[in-house]
């Protein structure tokens, strides 16, 4: 296993967005947990497995949190199972969740299909990437 002094940069942002999932879906477990914040933290999950194929392809990354925009930058680098509306509804949670306002609140059912929709998309990235090339 790699030390964390010789991880490369993609295989910080892969470490970084597994903790994002694990936590998110952690959290489901929680009795009383917050659904908006369980899907920021799959939002994140997602976006953070994004920029690792990014970075491991030398592209430059953006600072966004628009997962639509993250793939659009990938290209045919990576194909991943979500759809450009599971991408838009997930960055929403991102910047819509952390803030109150005039918009309908995650439920319980938004945070279990945002987690599952992390696990699917991080599950691509690792599909994609070998074990040679970036994970630890």
């Amino acid at each position: 296993m790699s030390d964390r002094h010789e991880e490369t940069e993609a295989q910080a942002w892969l470490r970084f967005a597994l903790s994002d999932v694990r936590s998110a879906r952690s959290l489901l477990t929680v009795l009383d947990s917050d659904p908006n914040t369980v899907c920021v933290l799959a939002q994140q999950g997602v976006e953070k497995a994004l920029k690792a194929v990014l970075v491991h392809a030398g592209v430059r990354v953006a600072r966004t949190h628009d997962l639509l925009e993250l793939r659009s930058s990938i290209g045919t680098m990576l194909e991943i199972r979500l759809t450009d509306h599971d991408l838009i509804s997930l960055t929403d949670w991102m910047i819509k969740g952390r803030y109150p306002g005039d918009w309908t609140e995650a439920s319980r059912d938004d945070a279990i299909w945002a987690v599952r929709s992390a696990e699917v998309a991080y599950a691509d990235v690792c599909d994609r990437l070998t074990t040679e090339e970036i994970q630890a």
